[in-house]
């Protein structure tokens, strides 16, 4: 899947699929990420179904970036 030009175009909600194409990570990387604090992943079902805010996403991104120690 391409990924998109806008980001503002993604959905408001994204599943695991759309976490793995936007940060280019196998889907196991992927759950190790959902898991480690401060992620902001939620569970929304009992089966364990898994959704990230696209909003908040960015927001982690960002605050990972800037917490980045320098070289």
């Amino acid at each position: 899947m391409k990924l998109p030009d806008d980001w503002n175009s993604l959905p408001l909600v994204l599943d695991m699929n759309d976490l793995q194409r936007i940060l280019r990570l196998s889907r196991t990387s992927c759950f190790q990420l959902i898991h480690q604090r401060g992620f902001p992943a939620r569970q929304v079902t009992s089966g364990g179904t898994v959704r990230i805010g696209r909003d908040a996403l960015f927001k982690w991104l960002e605050k990972a970036e800037h917490d980045e120690p320098e070289s």
